[in-house]
């Protein structure tokens, strides 16, 4: 009988990896599912088992291999921030490019890898002793575990664009520039990435990237260097048509924001206009509904930048700036309004 309690917690845990072991291995041998997974994760998971396997017996290797396994995390990070990020503006650099989509592969197979090294050299040590008097080492599951986390917390801040809007984007330059030709091919440098993406959140790194995309599908060729740049990527017909697509979706998108914005927006006028100064509850709750307005009018520029129309979006901040002057008007700047409306943001 089991009276230490935590062995009976570790017991438990042994319990759930096992089920969650065998259920992930019945999935990737699974024929109706095998499409889900690539032949790299199954080769990760078939390598990470026979090492998990091996490095519970020899402690030294285990050790070594998780150092090298740290140090290569570490690398790829530094990577990740320095030369994939604002080093490359730098032309030296910029040969020792890859896309963030591959790193954040890499990051999940790493994290992978160690992490199920860890959880079979976890099971081993509670399971073993109770048949053998050999002992696995803590420290191997430890090690590994802490690796696989650092990882996978790695892998979840590599935050990839939206490829539509970003191929939209492109697209909308290259019309209003009028880089199309009678056979509809343009091209695009990198002194042009810049201009794509004013005033939004995203970066030059991510329109390149979604211009290497089109590459790899054979949609553009890219040259290097250029006589002003660093690169060029000539679409061809097919890759115009392409993000055409995108960009007609990126419109539609945007569409249908702006006018959910301007229905709030008209209601909140509606409203207002009939409101009275003892009317507090409908006050603050405008006021409340105007700064929710305000966040989504900025994060749609932020994300479409100049797609969503300069007069469009300086209307519509005119508009909130004066449905709230309307609102302060009617609540004849109260203290006890302003108060509760602050409280009820937080």
């Amino acid at each position: 009988m089991l009276s230490d309690p935590s062995e009976i917690v570790m017991l438990t845990m042994v319990a759930i990896a096992a089920i969650i072991a065998i259920r992930i291995i019945r999935d990737v041998t699974s024929s109706a599912r095998k499409r889900r997974y690539t032949s790299k994760v199954k080769y990760v998971l078939i390598i990470s088992l026979l090492l998990g396997l091996v490095f519970s017996f020899f402690e030294t290797m285990a050790i070594v291999v998780a150092e090298i396994m740290a140090l290569t995390v570490l690398v790829l990070s530094l990577y990740f921030y320095l030369v994939g990020g604002w080093l490359t503006s730098h032309q030296s650099l910029r040969s020792f490019w890859i896309p963030s989509k591959t790193i954040k592969g890499w990051f999940f197979y790493l994290s992978l890898l160690n992490g199920v090294i860890g959880v079979v050299s976890g099971v081993l040590s509670v399971v073993l002793p109770y048949f053998t008097s050999f002992e696995v080492p803590a420290t191997i599951s430890t090690v590994y575990s802490g690796v696989s986390v650092l990882a996978a917390l790695m892998e979840f801040t590599i935050l990839l664009p939206d490829k539509s809007i970003i191929c939209g984007l492109v697209y909308a330059f290259c019309f209003v520039t009028r880089r199309f030709k009678n056979n509809k091919e343009f091209y695009v440098e990198d002194i042009d990435f810049d201009k794509m993406i004013t005033n939004t959140i995203h970066s030059e790194i991510d329109v390149r990237e979604a211009l290497e995309s089109l590459v790899k599908q054979g949609f553009a060729v890219k040259q290097s260097p250029t006589p002003m740049g660093r690169v060029r990527f000539k679409i061809n017909m097919y890759g115009a048509k392409y993000l055409e697509v995108y960009w007609t979706e990126t419109l539609i998108r945007i569409s249908r924001q702006k006018e959910r914005i301007e229905k709030v927006l008209a209601y909140i006028e509606h409203r207002l206009k009939k409101a009275t100064p003892n009317d507090r509850k409908i006050i603050i709750k405008a006021l409340e509904e105007i700064n929710v307005q305000k966040s989504k009018l900025i994060r749609l520029r932020e994300e479409y930048g100049l797609a969503v129309g300069d007069s469009w979006y300086d209307n519509t901040n005119k508009r909130l700036v004066w449905l709230e002057s309307m609102t302060q008007e009617l609540s004849g700047v109260s203290p006890e309004v302003e108060a509760q409306s602050s409280e009820s943001r937080f």
